[in-house]
């Protein structure tokens, strides 16, 4: 696996709301559990400005590349699975996602 920086999620669903920095970049994201849906969601800001509205965090992808802003983070934002059990496309639930489920970022000097 690649050197990556793990988000840290707090447990029970939130919501909550976390400062990072991305790349020399500072970065606030807000998480929120949508129990009717199952799902965990987050909204990322720069300097006061949204770059992704409510994106659904599911398994399987780069969830950054649903982002049409120039000022997201410029590598890979996607679920890691310490038990590899994670199906393609299946949510984190409440309890998994910051536990054995982590939300990772992954640099873009490290994305080949």
């Amino acid at each position: 696996m690649p050197i990556v920086q793990i988000i840290p999620i707090v447990a029970g669903g939130g919501p909550f709301r976390e400062t990072f920095e991305l790349e020399a970049e500072e970065y606030i994201f807000d998480f929120s559990y949508n129990q009717r849906d199952g799902a965990w969601y987050v909204t990322i800001f720069k300097a006061g400005e949204i770059i992704a509205l409510r994106l659904k965090i599911v398994a399987g992808y780069n969830l950054l590349d649903a982002v049409v802003s120039l000022d997201k983070p410029p590598g890979k934002l996607y679920l890691y699975d310490t038990e590899l059990k994670t199906v393609l496309g299946n949510e984190a639930d409440i309890n998994t996602l910051g536990n054995t489920i982590w939300l990772v970022y992954e640099p873009k000097e490290q994305v080949a």
